[in-house]
């Protein structure tokens, strides 16, 4: 249960919030060996080990480059 980013640019920050706006995890992203594609993994897990329930999430995706604005849905 893992959710991708993908074309991400090589240095951001992602933080991920409910529908309700109460943040639930923040990715540091850098480009590295191991992802050179700018592709980040989140395996659902919040910042408090907790996995997230199923229900509509915003991505903010913050770089040097700018704002994006990502939402998803989580069914489980």
């Amino acid at each position: 249960r893992k959710i991708m980013f993908v074309n991400l640019p090589g240095d951001c920050t992602i933080r991920i919030y409910t529908e309700a706006g109460d943040l639930v995890r923040t990715i540091e992203h850098g480009g590295d060996a191991t992802l050179p594609s700018g592709d980040e993994f989140w395996d659902q897990i919040t910042d408090f080990n907790q996995e997230v329930v199923s229900g509509i999430y915003v991505a903010v995706i913050d770089s040097d480059q700018g704002t994006d604005v990502v939402k998803f849905v989580i069914v489980k």
